[in-house]
């Protein structure tokens, strides 16, 4: 009964809440309102796509769930921590510990090797380098990508950078994943394989995943479809165009 409960608190209280934001950039003399009254939920274990033709600002909406970036007004509450009230250190963090960011460009240090990358996300939350090192390993076994974990980012293709951006955002079980494209870089059969294990690592996690996308085929894998269009937001159900 109490785990039934527990469900039910979980379906009803959502683990993310974007409220009435807004985001405005000054371009000159001009100011450009990209989001505009933003407001929608997420709840803890979903996948959510999010759909939006290019300049549509779906990267500066993960920039702000992430704490990257602030609203000009509104709120983003995470697991009831709310981001406008922390300060740049608290934001950066709540990021660290709570946050797995897959950018859509890797991000990659290039002066460290894949698993020094990986596991730094590990170390900076106070995990020793030995164990940081082994639990990275293990990770990049189950990804495929063991024999590379010596390499540097330049010594790897688009497809093989990707794959570690995306075992950075896994390695520290965050509560809440943000995928900037992450199958972009990627072949059809490796795509569906690292959403597979993103699927799965947030479902057994219990985390949620905010997935970002041009595809309409990702994007039907997720349990819900939002868009993004003129600075609103809205959710689809059935099949539309795109």
């Amino acid at each position: 009964m109490l785990a039934h409960a527990t469900v039910l608190q979980s379906q009803t209280q959502p683990f993310i809440h974007v409220d009435n934001v807004c985001r405005r950039f000054t371009h000159g003399s001009g100011t450009q309102t990209v989001l505009a009254n933003l407001t929608f939920s997420l709840h803890r274990g979903e996948t959510v796509a999010l759909l939006g033709r290019s300049g549509s600002g779906k990267s500066t909406l993960l920039n702000l769930i992430s704490g990257i970036d602030q609203a000009d007004s509104g709120t983003v509450v995470i697991d009831g921590q709310n981001l406008s009230l922390l300060n740049e250190r608290d934001r950066t963090l709540f990021r660290r510990r709570q946050i797995g960011f897959i950018y859509q460009f890797f991000n990659l240090i290039d002066s460290l090797t894949a698993v020094e990358n990986i596991a730094l996300v590990l170390e900076l939350n106070g995990v020793k380098p030995a164990l940081a090192l082994e639990k990275t390993q293990k990770l990049l076994e189950t990804m495929q990508m063991a024999d590379k974990a010596s390499h540097f980012p330049a010594q790897l293709s688009g497809g093989e950078q990707q794959r570690i951006a995306i075992a950075r955002a896994l390695i520290h079980s965050p509560k809440l994943v943000l995928a900037d494209e992450p199958t972009g870089n990627l072949d059809a059969e490796t795509g569906r394989h690292m959403l597979h294990l993103l699927k799965t690592k947030i479902q057994a996690s219990n985390s949620t995943l905010l997935l970002v996308t041009h595809s309409l085929a990702v994007a039907q894998t997720a349990d819900r479809i939002l868009t993004l269009d003129h600075g609103k937001i809205q959710e689809r159900t059935g099949d539309f165009a795109w």
